[in-house]
């Protein structure tokens, strides 16, 4: 039977026996949102857990927004305008709004590159449009250390700024959980040194640094405190569908909006398999994710949970800017095998850049063996990274059922890491060595204060209405406690609307299903209200 795994700018198509395939793994399917820029504007002045943008904005001189750079598929021109527009309205001059793009380590953005994740008609304005260089330590603040030690630099631009605002994508993510929130300042818009300490191999060698894991996650509570350290007033996040539309908005508090986006996001990027399988067949997810095998890495670790001890993960991925870089490159190469270069840098004797993504794929080979189909490395490249290259999807899984037999069981992911992938009964592995003397013991994970998140065990995944209702209903209860007195603010027209979900008197109803964006506005006056305001950005 034949599968497309997302590769590229579009799909491969792979022939596979469809009586081993126990499962395909995917996004739980949700509409997209009819309006996303109306989405946008409806957090921004409805926000969770802190003031509308306009009321923060009031008085203030200067503004920094902060958005991903090209390696993720984020909506920057839907999210964007709305964002621009209500800063301008509460008198914010244009010249003194930043936007800031989060490269991480990674390299600055051709011209070409940022007028697709901007948006042309906000470059053509004069809004200041800058990379962020993690390299150029003069362009950072100290701020400190965090309790564990790590040094804490930011990007001064960011600092400086009187209104901090933070968008992003929540997904899974292999070393933070999820991606969104705190994670576009570590390691976003922070210096190569606070970087690289936060990503450091006693961290991410703990059990709960794994994709969809947020609580205990020692990274997760590094990058929290770190975010903390720079202040942020807003943050605006999306969650995308299974054809990489927006279903969902998350805006308001960093740490309490962030964490409402991860419980949605659990239950509508999950999926899981009964048992883990012999061979897992993914993708590196497709462009973006897939530009280079750096960032193809993702559907690898992405797929550890679900495949046996011994067994094998194939991926695919289109890699059409090749390793990604040359250090990354030059780091594989010097070790003969991968098992010598976690025994290095666990010594602590040497460090190198981008180290984190070679551990990350470690916790794959020390677990299976790792097969990849790749038309923009070479085979001579791929085997530096201790991999099989293979020419085909079909050379790879023939050989693979060769070694456990016509019978193996087989899972695909066709989107690969942007699937929260999940076995619910594991296979025990062999325990892992002792450190040599003179290694750095773990630290111990320290628990950041988690709001509405649960690392319960994986249940089959319910339907996306189901799950709103659920957050929907919590939410509804928290907020009816709290209702009396409270003010809702609306843009400056001060036209009286309906309340939110937050100030929800008892017994009123909650109006249709979260993931389809914020929830309906049911007074005719308010949408009136805001529809001179918005006008001009849809047609912007």
């Amino acid at each position: 039977m034949q599968y497309n795994l997302a590769y590229g700018r579009g799909q491969l198509t792979v022939e596979l026996p469809e009586e081993n395939v126990v499962k395909v793994l995917k996004i739980q399917p949700a509409p997209a949102l009819e309006d996303p820029i109306d989405a946008v504007f409806d957090v921004l002045e409805e926000p969770f857990e802190t003031e509308p943008l306009a009321a923060i904005a009031e008085g203030k001189k200067s503004a920094c927004v902060v958005v991903c750079d090209g390696t993720y598929p984020a909506p920057n021109p839907v999210i964007l305008p709305p964002i621009l527009q209500t800063l301008e309205d509460s008198g914010v001059d244009v010249s003194k709004i930043t936007i800031l793009i989060a490269t991480g380590l990674r390299r600055p953005c051709t011209t070409e590159e940022r007028l697709e994740i901007i948006g042309e008609d906000i470059m053509l304005r004069k809004f200041k449009v800058s990379d962020h260089n993690a390299k150029k330590l003069h362009q950072h603040e100290y701020l400190g250390v965090t309790k564990s030690g790590t040094p804490i630099w930011v990007d001064r631009r960011y600092l400086e700024a009187e209104i901090k605002i933070l968008t992003g994508l929540i997904e899974p993510h292999s070393m933070t959980g999820f991606s969104g929130g705190r994670k576009a300042i570590c390691p976003g818009i922070a210096a190569a040194e606070t970087v690289a300490t936060c990503y450091s191999p006693a961290l991410l060698e703990q059990e709960t640094v794994r994709a969809g894991s947020v609580e205990d996650n020692p990274v997760h509570t590094e990058q929290m405190e770190i975010a903390r350290k720079a202040g942020c007033d807003f943050i605006v996040n999306v969650i995308l569908n299974q054809d990489r539309k927006i279903a969902k908005v998350i805006g308001g508090h960093m740490n309490q909006a962030f964490l409402r986006g991860v419980a949605i996001a659990k239950k509508c990027l999950a999926d899981t398999v009964e048992n883990q399988v012999d061979i897992v067949v993914t993708s590196g997810g497709g462009a973006p994710y897939d530009k280079t095998w750096y960032q193809a890495i993702r559907g690898i670790v992405g797929a550890i949970d679900i495949v046996k001890p011994g067994g094998t993960i194939i991926i695919a991925a289109a890699c059409t800017e090749g390793v990604g870089n040359a250090e990354f490159e030059e780091l594989a190469g010097k070790f003969a095998s991968i098992d010598d270069f976690m025994a290095a840098i666990t010594s602590g004797e040497q460090s190198f850049p981008d180290q984190w993504q070679l551990v990350e794929l470690a916790k794959a080979l020390r677990k299976c063996k790792v097969k990849v189909v790749s038309g923009g490395v070479s085979a001579e490249a791929l085997q530096k990274f201790f991999v099989t290259p293979c020419a085909t999807t079909e050379e790879a899984l023939a050989e693979s059922l060769q070694e456990y037999g016509s019978d193996a069981s087989i899972a695909v992911i066709p989107a690969g890491p942007c699937v929260l992938a999940l076995a619910k009964h594991k296979e025990p592995e062999a325990p892992k060595a002792e450190p040599k003397k003179g290694e750095p013991k773990k630290t111990e994970a320290k628990e950041a204060k988690q709001l509405e998140t649960t690392e319960a065990e994986p249940k089959e995944a319910e339907p996306v209405e189901a799950v709103d209702k659920e957050v929907t209903k919590t939410e509804t209860k928290k907020a009816t406690k709290k209702a009396a007195g409270k003010k809702t603010v609306i843009e400056k027209t001060e036209t009286q609307g309906t309340e939110t979900e937050e100030t929800a008197t008892p017994g009123a109803e909650t109006q249709g299903a979260e993931i389809q964006g914020t929830e309906t506005q049911g007074a005719e006056t308010k949408k009136a209200a805001k529809k001179t305001t918005k006008k001009a950005t849809k047609k912007a």
